[in-house]
């Protein structure tokens, strides 16, 4: 596996990052649209921003290849490849990227058992959120789900991936192979 094969790997993952921010932000647009009353203006105004992260996750999606060229140095001995199997990098991608939306996910939480706690020690003594406070709470555990399945799963991920790109029988050959390591 080459540089280029590697950078263009974390544009792929860089790019799911772009896009699950971009319907984050779609979603939470839409519920304060529908909860404030404010109509279409509001989505006008958010289209650009959400444009801002569609249009790079498309291009890192679709030409990471591409881009990992003109983000690495040119070199004239490019060296020996790193010599690891696809699925292994896979493997290694999808745990990294579990790592980072758990600890988002995390993050996300302790904002939320904060202002419950907060809401519950105030005056009122009811806890009572908004219908977009409870969505975003969701979202968050919705998150944590997802995180840890790439963090925990990332092998079973990787062979589910080549099964759904190869067929059934390059999956299982795949799985065998890896199963000999």
């Amino acid at each position: 596996m080459s540089r280029e094969d590697i950078v263009a790997i974390a544009s792929r993952l860089f790019a799911v990052f772009l896009a699950l921010t971009a319907v984050r932000m779609a979603a939470s647009g839409v519920g304060a649209m529908l909860t404030n009353h404010s109509g279409w203006d509001s989505l006008l105004y958010s289209l650009p921003v959400l444009l801002a992260y569609i249009v790079p996750a498309f291009l890192l999606w679709y030409f990471p290849v591409s881009i990992a060229r003109k983000l690495l140095p040119a070199v004239r001995d490019t060296g020996k490849p790193i010599v690891a199997p696809g699925a292994e990098v896979q493997a290694i991608a999808f745990t990294v990227l579990g790592a980072w939306i758990v600890a988002e996910a995390i993050s996300n939480a302790t904002y939320w058992i904060a202002l419950a706690q907060f809401m519950g020690t105030s005056e009122y003594h009811e806890i009572s959120f908004t219908a977009t406070q409870k969505a975003s709470i969701a979202r968050n555990i919705i998150e944590f789900v997802v995180g840890f399945a790439l963090l925990v799963g990332s092998r079973g991920l990787s062979v589910a991936l080549h099964r759904f790109r190869y067929g059934p029988s390059a999956a299982q050959a795949a799985a065998q192979q890896n199963d000999v390591r």
